[in-house]
């Protein structure tokens, strides 16, 4: 044997098939892993006898220089070949191979993952690489759809070598003058193994597009029972005339999904009620307890999954009489500990099986859809969480004489339903009225944190030494900095108290610190926003000045706050958004106070952005 930079060659090696230039039957495999694994740049590097070389490259030039990358990654590219086993390098700044005689700041490649390709002996061929210009943890998932994609190519280089067997065997009937009927015999087992090579490519490639499709059924929604009914419609027919899916709820389990290749389901298969009871001595109730991790059943399946008189026994009688099947497959659902959380079934007829690589498929969907019934529940834990710590930061509004306050807040429309923005409303000394309303930048637990923060001291502050709105703001600021509380936040506060010594007027003294101006709606129905100092938000300069500004109130007049959430749109201008909030309050004027709110919450929505909202107002009673 020969040896070319340490790895050993086949004499075949040489008969590969394969020109140096670009081959377009090969381009497809680099093209599926830097879209499969989000790469930047994917590679088949070959070796013969004499060379390296590189006949398909995928890569996105914005984002790596081929030639520099391709030059940093051949240490890597010979450790693949030389080890015959994948190589998997997250930094390659700490990787000696890689950074040797060059300064790290002049890498092109920071990741690496590379698996080998062999032919039909299990000699190496080469491989195929994925990179990264930033460093990155390649997952177990990723390194599997790589090794998915490398056994295709080998596939399809293998199925070059067959060729150029036969084309040599030809060639050896001619010169040597042999038999017609040997030669074309020879011939034909050259296309049949051809042809066996290309169905085999297919049969991986038709693989490798379900599970793409299962995934992105799965993952586009939250909720797990839709997706597994996603998951269910398009396994079927793939990979069997009918699918059902059973989610374990502690001792219940839940029917979410039948689907079969024909007519509609008749009613008695698509329940969902709940059974208690589960485990039975049936082979689905074997896998959902936990017992099995899959069962293979051959034959007659209806007796297979049992006569008990149990309810998941006379469920899965129902079914098997119903849609029928020869064959049938149960494969466990199991969360991280190994704790069973359902299982999916499939059935084909007798006629039909499954292979050794359908399996591996079943398997691999089973994990990926145990990951969403998890990353599910772990949403749905998220959610109530947040519900109960936004309603414990937001204010029960006070009874305050002579004036009526209602508020409204809305999360953002995704993630958890809660954020940083918040109002306030508390009483003070001499008959005051304190209102607030803020954004502390994000819509997160994080903005959530700091929003209670920052309220908390507002309102400490307040009630433990009164003083002008624009003072109270400097006194935030300054102690939210000596405290160390990084919080950008822009807020409204102003205090409504008696405007005499008599009668129904108000007096409203309010500050801002980059917030909207306040908005006051007349008795009359006539709508303006307040003019007034518009300072800097908190959190920049905790000594920048600030000024207050005053409104006189009368009975039947109503102070409205809102947060930008409310009135910013991306298609929209912000003086278009406070137009449009001026509009629907003068026609709401007359309505209730809690009407007037829901409907501003109601009429905005429609053209707010994904962000919280919050609305505060104040009404002076007539």
């Amino acid at each position: 044997m020969d040896a070319i930079g340490g790895i050993e060659r086949s004499p075949r090696r040489s008969s590969t098939g394969l020109e140096a230039r670009s081959d377009a039957g090969l381009e497809p495999f680099t093209r599926l892993a830097t879209r499969l694994l989000a790469a930047p740049m994917a590679r088949v590097a070959l070796v013969d006898d004499v060379r390296r070389f590189f006949p398909a490259t995928a890569d996105r030039a914005d984002q790596l220089d081929r030639h520099r990358a391709a030059s940093q990654t051949e240490a890597l590219c010979q450790r693949v070949m030389t080890l015959s086993e994948p190589v998997v390098v997250a930094d390659a700044t700490q990787e000696p191979a890689v950074v040797t005689d060059r300064a790290v700041s002049e890498l092109e490649v920071r990741a690496y993952v590379g698996v080998p390709l062999f032919d039909g002996d299990g000699s190496v061929l080469g491989a195929l690489y994925a990179v990264d210009s930033d460093a990155r943890v390649w997952t177990v998932e990723e390194l599997a759809i790589l090794r998915d994609l490398a056994a295709a190519c080998s596939s399809e280089v293998q199925l070059r070598i067959t060729a150029s067997r036969a084309d040599a065997a030809r060639e050896e009937a001619e010169l040597a003058r042999l038999d017609a009927d040997q030669a074309r015999r020879r011939a034909e087992q050259a296309r049949h193994a051809a042809a066996d090579a290309r169905r085999q490519v297919e049969r991986a490639d038709a693989r490798l597009e379900l599970l793409a499709r299962v995934t992105q059924a799965m993952t586009s929604t939250l909720d797990d029972a839709a997706a597994l009914r996603r998951m269910a419609r398009v396994v079927v027919p793939a990979l069997g005339d009918w699918c059902c899916v059973d989610i374990r709820d502690g001792d219940l389990v839940r029917r979410i999904a039948v689907e079969r290749h024909g007519p509609p389901l008749p009613s008695t298969v698509t329940w969902r009620r709940q059974l208690r009871d589960a485990v039975t001595a049936t082979p689905l109730g074997a896998v959902l307890s936990g017992t099995r991790r899959s069962v293979l059943l051959d034959g007659d399946v209806r007796a297979a999954f049992g006569d008990g008189d149990d309810a998941l026994a006379r469920a899965q009688a129902v079914l098997v009489d119903t849609l029928g099947g020869q064959r049938a497959v149960i494969v466990g659902l199991r969360d991280r500990r190994g704790d069973p959380l359902g299982a999916i079934t499939l059935a084909c007829a007798a006629e039909a099986a499954w292979s050794s690589d359908d399996r591996m498929l079943i398997d691999e969907l089973a994990r990926r859809a145990s990951m969403v019934i998890e990353h599910a529940r772990l949403h749905r834990v998220q959610r109530r969480a947040s519900e109960t710590l936004q309603a414990s930061l937001l204010t029960e509004l006070p009874s305050m004489p002579g004036l009526s306050l209602c508020a409204r807040y809305r999360p953002a429309l995704e993630g958890v339903d809660v954020g940083g923005d918040w109002y306030d409303a508390f009483p003070l000394d001499g008959g005051a009225t304190a209102i607030a309303i803020g954004d502390v930048m994000g819509h997160d637990l994080a903005a959530a944190a700091r929003m209670g923060q920052l309220r908390n001291m507002l309102r400490t502050l307040a009630r433990d030494r009164p003083s002008v709105p624009s003072e109270l703001l400097r006194r935030v600021d300054r102690v939210a900095d000596g405290l160390g509380v990084e919080a950008l936040a822009t807020c409204v506060f102003g205090v409504i108290g008696p405007a005499g010594p008599t009668g129904g007027a108000r007096r409203l003294r309010w500050s801002s610190a980059g917030h909207l101006p306040p908005v006051v709606l007349r008795h009359d129905g006539t709508c303006r926003l307040l003019d007034g100092s518009d300072d800097l938000m908190l959190g920049v300069d905790p000594d920048v000045a600030r000024e207050d500004s005053e409104v006189l109130l009368h009975p039947g007049d109503t102070v409205i706050l809102v947060t930008d959430g409310l009135v910013e749109t991306r298609a929209g201008s912000l003086d278009d958004g406070l137009t449009q909030l001026r509009r629907n309050a003068t026609r709401a004027a007359a309505d209730a106070l809690e009407d007037l709110c829901e409907e501003l919450i109601t009429s905005m929505s429609a053209r707010a952005n994904n962000d919280d909202v919050a609305v505060i107002a104040v009404r002076v009673d007539r």
